[in-house]
This record gives C-alpha cells, sequence and structure tokens, in this order.
C-alpha cells in the first residue's frame, strides 16, 4: 500500500465496522515488545510493519495535579512529542543519543484556572522550576485543544488527504496521566483514532536491563541509573522531558552498530545539561501566553508585579486571610 492509498484504508468493513489502517497498525503493535515499539519510534522501523507504521510520532506526556482531601485539579501538562521520520534520518546518533534529543520538542502547560494553586509540603514540584522548553499559560479549552492537535500530527501538511499520524504515548505510570486528562478535561486519548500503541516507561526499564525482573522504578532511581541527575522533579515537562531521555537512550542501546561506536567525550549528564539550554532556546509554539498573573489573570505581568487588589469570601470566612487574598471567590478551591 502506498502512502497515497493510506487516505482510502477505511473503504474495507469488518462486520459492522470499518477496519482502518490504524486499527491494522494496532494489532500488528499488539505483538511486539516495549524495547522494539521504541526503536521503531526512533526510526528503526520493523521490516514488515504495516505502511503507515513509517508516519509513526511519539507523545511524551506528564501531569501535576493538586490534591486536597482527594479533590484534585489538573494544574500542569508536559508533552515531548518526536517524530520517527525525523530520527530515521540521522547519520549519527551523537554520544549518547544527542542528536536524537536535539530533535525532541518540550512543551510545558500551566492550566491558567489552577495555576494560583499551591503545593502540598510533601510535594517538590514547582512550576517556575522548569528546565525544558518554554512554560506557557493556557485555558482548559486551549489544553483540550492542544492535546488533541497532539494527537492529530498530518502525514504530509501539503497533502491533508493522506490522513494523520499514528502515535504511540510513553510516560510514567502513563495510565494514571490518562486518567488525569479524562478527568480534567474530557479528553478520552484511549478512544483517540490515531492511538495505535502505549508505553510505560518502568516495563520498558524492566526488558532493557535498567530494572530486571522489577516493572516498578521511581523516575528517580532510572534517572540516575541512565546517568544524569533528578533535578527539579514533580514539574509536568521535567517530568516528561527526563522520561523521553530515559527512553531514548534505553532504545539506543539497542541499536546494531556497523562499527563499534567510539568511546565517548561526555557524561550523559553534560549531554542532559546541554540539552536544557538548547530546549529553551527552541521556538515555543502560538498556544496560550508566557505572561499571566495568578492573582488577577492578567497577561500583562506576573504575581510578582500584581498590585490588583483580589479577595476570596470563602476562605475569609473560614478564618484564612491571609489566604483570602491571594485569589479571587471564583477561583476558590475549598468552596
Amino acid at each position: 500500500m502506498s502512502a497515497r492509498d493510506l487516505s482510502h484504508s477505511q473503504d474495507t468493513n469488518y462486520g459492522d465496522q470499518p477496519y482502518t489502517a490504524y486499527d491494522e497498525l494496532r494489532s500488528f503493535f499488539e505483538q511486539i515488545d516495549d524495547l522494539t515499539m521504541i526503536r521503531h519510534c526512533l526510526g528503526s522501523y520493523i521490516y514488515d510493519a504495516p505502511p503507515l507504521a513509517q508516519h509513526v510520532i511519539t507523545n511524551v506526556i506528564d501531569t501535576e495535579i493538586y490534591d486536597k482531601n482527594g479533590k484534585q485539579r489538573l494544574t500542569e501538562l508536559g508533552i515531548v512529542p518526536f517524530d520517527s521520520r525525523d530520527m530515521g534520518r540521522l547519520a549519527e546518533l551523537g554520544e549518547h543519543g544527542e542528536n536524537y534529543l536535539r530533535n525532541l520538542y518540550y512543551y510545558h502547560y500551566r492550566l491558567a484556572e489552577n495555576a494560583h494553586l499551591g503545593f502540598k509540603k510533601t510535594r517538590e514540584g514547582k512550576p517556575a522550576t522548569n528546565r525544558f522548553g518554554q512554560t506557557r499559560f493556557v485555558t482548559e479549552q486551549q489544553a483540550r485543544l492542544l492535546l488533541e492537535n497532539t494527537f492529530a500530527w498530518d502525514i504530509d501538511p501539503q497533502r491533508p488527504e493522506l490522513g494523520k499520524c499514528p502515535v504511540v504515548l510513553i510516560g510514567h505510570g502513563i495510565h494514571i496521566d490518562i486518567q488525569r486528562l479524562q478527568k480534567a478535561l474530557g479528553t478520552d486519548i484511549y478512544g483517540l483514532e490515531t492511538m495505535v500503541r502505549i508505553i510505560d516507561i518502568q516495563n520498558l526499564a524492566c526488558i532493557s536491563g535498567l530494572n530486571p525482573g522489577d516493572a516498578n522504578i521511581g523516575l528517580k532511581t532510572l534517572s540516575l541509573r541512565c546517568g544524569f541527575a533528578y533535578r527539579d522533579p514533580n514539574t509536568a515537562c521535567n517530568d516528561a522531558a527526563y522520561t523521553a531521555i530515559a527512553a531514548v537512550m534505553m532504545g539506543l542501546e539497542y541499536v546494531l552498530y556497523a562499527n563499534e561506536p567510539p568511546l565517548p567525550s561526555k557524561t550523559p549528564q553534560a549531554v542532559l545539561d546541554e540539552l536544557e539550554a538548547h530546549s529553551q532556546s527552541m521556538t515555543a509554539n502560538g498556544w496560550g501566553t508566557t505572561t499571566f498573573c495568578t492573582r488577577c489573570d492578567s497577561t500583562a505581568h506576573t504575581v510578582d508585579q500584581c498590585r490588583v487588589p483580589v479577595f476570596c469570601n470563602i476562605c475569609a470566612a473560614r478564618g484564612r486571610g491571609r489566604v483570602a487574598h491571594s485569589h479571587r471567590t471564583a477561583k476558590c478551591f475549598h468552596c
């Protein structure tokens, strides 16, 4: 089947439902182990895969929530996508896969409606400590749309009739993130047409040998075993980035070389440090705004610069006088 034929692959019916090229690819990928799957995502294609498999997009996702007494709100969304076609065209891996890592995109989103919410003392995460890409403030509606767009890359932007790229989703404890997105944004990732495979990096670490025999491993431990520090954790894009970087490094360890690669002159940590700076210099997408005040919702200044009086009647009535001046009644989490 040629690329042109992919747009017509839904013409075949099996029972009452059309059997699509995505269904074919899903069935094929179900038989593939996670390590082989990540290598495919990195451009080392499985030779007998259906034609649509040559257009795979990988999305690495992490979410953060504010949780109080079982009541949760989504505060952050980190997305690190990459295109298998970009990876497949690379002539050299670079040390510790640095050439591959520079072909990842790093997106950090804070939900404007919930950006004012604090963090439990037991949590280390602070969204202002994001190290990758650029932070953007988006509304819940924008978050829903950008998430849907992340699963709707055109196979060829110049020829939209060819359809959308299939998507592989990766995360650390990814099914929890999927549940959060369903609850907060109403997005059923399991039901998206283009979604063809899910990989939990904990299982990938198990079968790759980094954590043999155990499918449970923390992201901090995994990062250290890959050779880099887990800095400013529990921030959505940081965690998504560390997950993606670990997945790439594990996948490339098993790429077959024609000759033995030279001994690296850089440590994985040095590669990561350079990658942080590179990601921050990349052009951000157009969703949301970089400037947002979590007190008064202005896009002209930040909370540190805010002089607009705000007040929450609910917090004041409950004796939380100091907190009452941090947000408006309409944004109170305690109502």
